[in-house]
């Protein structure tokens, strides 16, 4: 009995790890697929759940990375990733509300979670609370002060609350780091809203 729950967790570990390989590729199908497979050995391990609500977040199915993170949760109540992720997830699928109240339990759990400002900035913003979304903006860059996400909200905020010069400065700072980071896209974004508030 013994040799059989070692043999249960060693291929649990192999389906993680294949798991962690396909995500880094950004392959989010055939990592979905790894922890499906390490879900049947142990239909009760949280770490399965959580990867798994991390692949679908990251493929764009919000729903079912909200469902997993609560299944996280349900096993494990104190993973304060997993309130932050599905607060991102909520944030994504317009509930604004339910992402700043799972943000809110993750910096319970953990005040220095930067992801966890930062998602409840962008809920905050996008309700228009536009002070306590540049609290949590500046929190998160005492954090983390390579989140050029976080540069590129607060930017877009100080804009949106006529500091021309702190917008200006943060949108360049996070231009620099999304091209640094080899984020060509978001780069491009940040110039372009910083063309917008220079010439505005």
């Amino acid at each position: 009995m013994a040799q059989s729950n070692q043999q249960g967790s060693t291929n649990t570990k192999v389906y993680f790890e294949q798991a962690i390989a396909h995500m880094k590729v950004g392959n989010y199908k055939g990592a979905i697929e790894e922890y499906n497979r390490a879900l049947q050995l142990n239909p009760n391990d949280s770490e399965a759940y959580n990867g798994r609500g991390f692949a679908y977040l990251h493929s764009g199915d919000y729903n079912k990375a909200i469902e997993d993170y609560t299944q996280t949760l349900r096993l494990d109540p104190n993973l304060a990733v997993a309130y932050s992720n599905r607060g991102f997830a909520k944030c994504s699928n317009d509930d604004y509300q339910g992402a700043i109240s799972d943000c809110d339990q993750a910096l319970q759990l953990n005040p220095k979670d930067d992801a966890a400002y930062f998602n409840r900035a962008t809920a905050r913003n996008i309700l228009k609370d536009k002070q306590g979304a540049l609290e949590d903006y500046n929190q998160a860059l005492l954090l983390n002060p390579n989140l050029a996400d976080a540069y590129a909200g607060r930017g877009i905020v100080r804009a949106l609350l006529g500091d021309k010069s702190g917008a200006i400065t943060d949108l360049q700072q996070g231009s620099q780091l999304f091209q640094l980071q080899g984020r060509e896209s978001d780069h491009q974004k940040a110039l372009n809203y910083l063309e917008i508030v220079i010439n505005s």
